[in-house]
């Protein structure tokens, strides 16, 4: 017999994903997985991962979720604090300017390029000082970094400073998650790791988060 929590799936209305593989594929959105491992994991295609990573990417903004992105986020070891507010907060339509410019970063690795940052860039002129710059560059970078592994790149959105804002976000929390939580021999993070920003915790609120998005009931 079906229960009813698995005739519906707490991430997207009307498709077909039992319990077993969604519980599968939040613990791997929460872990970091790339699409296509998750999508072997989960016995579903890469596609369909891919869009449900992005419908969790969207419940990491609500405040539930700001203990792994906020205050205590581990996305960089930044010591100055107005640093990181700065990085965090302010100057986001300078640094996704920066992020989006795939074709200056290409010239960066391929070698066209001996310094990070190219003549034009609009960066440094927003920090104090070249350290302040050369860590939200190190921010940016590390989102770029993350995403690759992901298996995700090209995304539909109209507005650049939104998108670069959302996958701040889940960059950062996932960082945090997992450098909060045991790791198991296989170097994943252990799921029955409860701890308060383990990826353990943060399974079951986006689980509960899913759930309640999808009734429409406060979480």
């Amino acid at each position: 017999m079906v229960s009813s929590y698995e005739q519906r799936n707490p991430l997207r209305k009307h498709a077909k994903l039992g319990e077993a593989a969604t519980i599968r594929l939040i613990y791997s959105f929460c872990a970091g997985v790339s699409v296509d491992a998750a999508a072997k994991a989960a016995g579903i295609s890469s596609k369909t991962v891919r869009g449900q990573y992005i419908a969790l990417r969207g419940l990491l903004t609500q405040p539930a979720f700001n203990r792994w992105h906020g205050l205590k986020r581990a996305l960089l070891d930044v010591a100055d604090p107005e640093v990181e507010a700065l990085i965090k907060t302010a100057f986001l339509d300078v640094l996704a300017d920066c992020y989006f410019n795939a074709g200056c970063y290409r010239n960066y690795q391929l070698g066209n390029r001996k310094a990070r940052l190219c003549r034009s860039c609009s960066v440094p002129g927003k920090f104090a000082s070249p350290e302040s710059a050369g860590a939200a560059i190190a921010v940016i970078d590390e989102v770029r970094s993350f995403y690759a592994r992901l298996g995700i790149r090209g995304e539909n959105q109209a507005d650049p400073l939104r998108l670069f804002r959302a996958r701040l976000i889940h960059t950062a929390a996932i960082t945090t998650a997992r450098a909060h939580s045991r790791q198991l021999a296989n170097g994943l993070p252990d799921p029955s790791d409860m701890g308060d920003l383990a990826v353990g915790s943060l399974v079951d609120r986006l689980l509960v988060a899913a759930i309640s998005d999808e009734t429409g009931s406060s979480a």
